[in-house]
């Protein structure tokens, strides 16, 4: 069987060792795209409509530069055409589809990567950030009114009276709070008064709880 210039070439080429990676960066497979240019390039068709399944597979970079090196598109889609239905031509579909799909994840990360989108994943972040975080910043807002309340509450009750009210009218959970806001105040008071055994149930009981500044008077005034 006479062999076509095509296939005399892609010998000559394995026989050589030519290069024929399809974007080589250091020969640009020049010598091998040299000699598939000095082949007509009807001839050039008829050689790779020969090509086998098997050597299509072993041998793509080798043919997909041979396509793009006589195809007058960027994607080689006019090749195809003169291809008809031989292996050529269905190994080169496979190709242009799989460089297709390649090309729409670009696009797709490069849309990912632009400023714009970036500012509205920010912004959508944020936006969760801000939900999420909605039933606690109502909680504290609810709580520092509450806390304004008492405070001017026990604000009107007298020194001696103070720690029994804080501990029989003020949620537990508000202790730490209150025990920061009261500290100096009981602290002086019990400093010149002697607190009852009554009144140390009542630290011991708010102390135990809130640690802090309580945990702090308790030391001072020596409570057991």
């Amino acid at each position: 069987m006479i062999q076509s210039e095509l296939q005399l070439v892609i010998e000559n080429a394995i026989k050589a060792k030519w290069c024929t990676k399809l974007f080589c960066t250091t020969c640009s497979s020049l010598p091998f795209r040299s000699a598939v240019k000095k082949i007509e390039r009807e001839k050039v068709i008829l050689g790779l409509k020969g090509l086998d399944d098997t050597f299509l597979s072993n041998n793509l970079d080798m043919f997909l530069l041979i396509t793009h090196e006589i195809a007058f598109f960027p994607t080689a889609y006019d090749v195809l055409l003169e291809l008809g239905d031989s292996p050529a031509a269905k190994k080169l579909k496979e190709s242009i589809e799989y460089e297709n799909k390649r090309q729409v994840e670009r696009e797709k990360r490069a849309t990912y990567d632009s400023e714009e989108e970036i500012a509205k994943r920010k912004l959508i972040r944020k936006e969760n950030r801000i939900l999420k975080t909605e039933p606690h910043r109502l909680k504290k807002i609810e709580l520092k009114s509450q806390t304004d309340d008492l405070i001017k509450k026990m604000n009107s009750i007298s020194d001696k009276d103070l720690i029994l009210s804080i501990r029989n009218d003020i949620d537990s959970a508000l202790w730490p709070v209150f025990g920061g806001i009261f500290y100096h105040r009981l602290l002086s008071y019990y400093k010149k008064n002697l607190i009852s055994e009554s009144e140390k149930k009542y630290l011991n009981d708010i102390s135990d709880s809130a640690k802090g500044y309580w945990l702090k008077m308790k030391e001072k005034l020596k409570v057991i």
